[in-house]
């Protein structure tokens, strides 16, 4: 998996960043990389009222809170499960102890 840039004040709108996020869309694409749309993540946490940007972003805009990295934590372990189906039981496992 790749993941993109968070969102981040101090870099928002700064035509390198978006040159970036689309440059690792693209290598992921190609490669058949699955990519973590971190930056479109945190824009629809805000949008829909999920995560404030206090909860999220930490005062100096540009680093994640706790809250903000266990919302991601949470979102991405929910695509891994998404992508690969529930956990699968082996049926012959010994029983635990």
């Amino acid at each position: 998996m790749l993941m993109e840039p968070q969102l981040c004040r101090e870099l928002d709108g700064i035509p390198v960043t978006v040159r970036y996020r689309d440059a690792l869309r693209t290598i992921g694409a190609e490669q058949d990389v699955p990519v973590i749309r971190r930056y479109d993540l945190m824009r629809g946490w805000l949008a829909g009222g999920v995560l404030t940007s206090a909860q999220m972003l930490a005062p100096d805009g540009m680093h994640m809170t706790d809250g903000g990295y266990a919302k991601l934590a949470e979102w991405i372990a929910g695509d891994i499960l998404r992508r690969t189906g529930p956990p699968r039981v082996a049926l012959d496992a010994p029983p635990h102890r």
